[in-house]
This record gives C-alpha cells, structure tokens and sequence, in this order.
C-alpha cells in the first residue's frame, strides 16, 4: 500500500472543507484545556485541606469526567469528517459549518458507549492472555528462585516487564481491530455498537500490520502533536 499517496488523497478531500474541522478540533482543545486547568487550579487552591488519600477522588472524578466528554466530542468530529469525505466533486458546493458539527453531538450516547464497551473488550482480552502467562512465567521463575538460580528482586522486575508486554501487545492488536468503530458508526449512525466492532474486524482482518505501518507513518506527526501539547493537530 502506497500511504504517500493515500495520505494525498485524504488531504485533497478535505482540503476544501478543512477550516470547519479545524475550528471543531479547536474547541474540543479549549474544553480539553479548560477541564485541565479547572482540575489544576482547585487542587492547588484547596492542597493545604487535602490529606494524602483524599487527593484520590478529585482525580477519579476528573478522569470519569474527562472520560465521558472525550468520546462525545471525538464522535462528533469523526461524523464530520465521514460526512466531509462522501462529498463528491459535484456536491462541493454544500458548505459546511459549526451547525454540522454539533448536530453530531446527538451521538453522545453512541460515543460514551462505543469507548467503554471497546475500553472493556481490550481488557477483557488483555486478561485473557495476560493471567495464564503471568500464572506459567510465575511458577517458571520461583522455582528459579527456590533453587537460588535468580533473586526475589530480579523476579518481580521480570514479571513486571512480561506483564507490560503482554497487556500493551494485547492491547494494540485489539485497538487495530476496533479502529473504525466510530467511523463505522458515523457512516452509519443506524449501527449498533456491537455492530460496529464486528465492521471495524471485517475491515481490518488480514490487514492490521498495514494499519500499524500506517499509524507509524505518522510518528513525526505526533512527536510535534505532543510537544506542542495537542495544539498541532489542528493542522
């Protein structure tokens, strides 16, 4: 697969509508902004009545908040860009506005969903492979232990860089997998989430190390995404 020019023709198709999805981006920035500095200013503000263990629930709280407003805006933006990308050359004269943008937002409950229920389905796998090969490598490295073959710190360090590398390995074929759920759904808002996951499977079977190698092909964008802290990827 040619990405160069795959990644021509996404660019020239959005070329023409490209100022509505950076304004949408622009605003699911400054709400993302806004919830992080609102966090950090009441953290700061109250530190001194906090106990150590009382810093806990602002942050679960931050996180169950943060959690429930990203899938919304991200759904909304993703049916922008599907409903910008089946525009034909003819049709080009239709002009989009913040209006499209946040009719989207009637997707809220399809957004929520979609990124728990996929967020469950990587655990759940991550689970099933991870435990039996920590439960193997376990056994495999105490009895190590028992014969002094191996040190009790050596063992733990070991143990946990398996179980990093098998719930992140878990978990980036299994985001390959589900990767176009929400563009599945913003295609068709009729599906199901269930649905979804089972389109994004179809299309990504036998082809999720292009995927992969797609994504890579991007890391220099999101090295100057991360450094400008998200601000770039309005561009």
């Amino acid at each position: 697969m040619n990405f160069a020019e795959l990644k021509l023709k996404a660019k020239n198709q959005l070329e023409p509508f490209s100022k509505i999805p950076r304004l949408a981006l622009l605003i699911s920035l400054l709400v993302s902004y806004s919830l992080a500095i609102t966090y950090s200013i009441l953290i700061n503000r109250y530190a001194n009545t906090f106990s150590a263990n009382s810093y806990l629930l602002p942050q679960l709280l931050y996180t169950a908040i943060v959690a429930l407003i990203n899938p919304v805006f991200s759904m909304a933006y993703f049916a922008l860009i599907v409903q910008i990308s089946k525009q034909s050359e003819a049709e080009q004269a239709h002009k989009f506005t913040l209006k499209d943008y946040f009719a989207n937002f009637r997707l809220f409950k399809k957004g929520i969903g979609n990124y728990w229920w996929t967020l469950l389905w990587q655990c759940l796998w991550g689970m099933l492979f991870f435990i039996p090969i920590l439960i193997v490598m376990s056994f495999f490295f105490y009895f190590l232990a028992s014969e002094n073959l191996i040190a009790n710190k050596t063992i733990h360090t070991f143990l946990t860089i398996i179980a990093w590398i098998c719930l992140m390995t878990v978990f980036i074929v299994k985001e390959l997998s589900y990767c176009f759920n929400t563009y599945a759904i913003a295609d068709n808002n009729d599906l199901k989430i269930r649905e979804a996951m089972n389109v994004s499977k179809a299309i990504t079977k036998g082809h999720r190390a292009e995927v992969f190698k797609l994504y890579v092909s991007f890391i220099d964008k999101y090295f100057l995404i991360i450094i400008t802290l998200c601000i770039a990827s309005i561009w």
